[in-house]
């Protein structure tokens, strides 16, 4: 959880440079929509899941970048 006052370019580049293998972002239009967004370190690829399924789309993504 990155909860710094920092602009959202900023926790990303440190996300990948600290080397987190699934980025989750919650944003207000995501919230909205009852979506987050995930990414894939080792790919680079983006998805979207509902937010009640949040956790186990993470773990998904995790199952298929190991």
């Amino acid at each position: 959880l990155d909860d710094r006052e920092e602009r959202a370019g900023v926790k990303f580049a440190d996300a990948d440079l600290v080397g987190y293998p699934v980025q989750v972002v919650v944003g207000s239009r995501g919230l909205q929509g009852g979506t987050v967004d995930l990414k894939a370190r080792a790919s680079g690829e983006r998805t979207k899941a509902p937010l009640a399924e949040a956790s186990q789309a993470a773990a998904d993504v995790l199952g298929t970048t190991l």
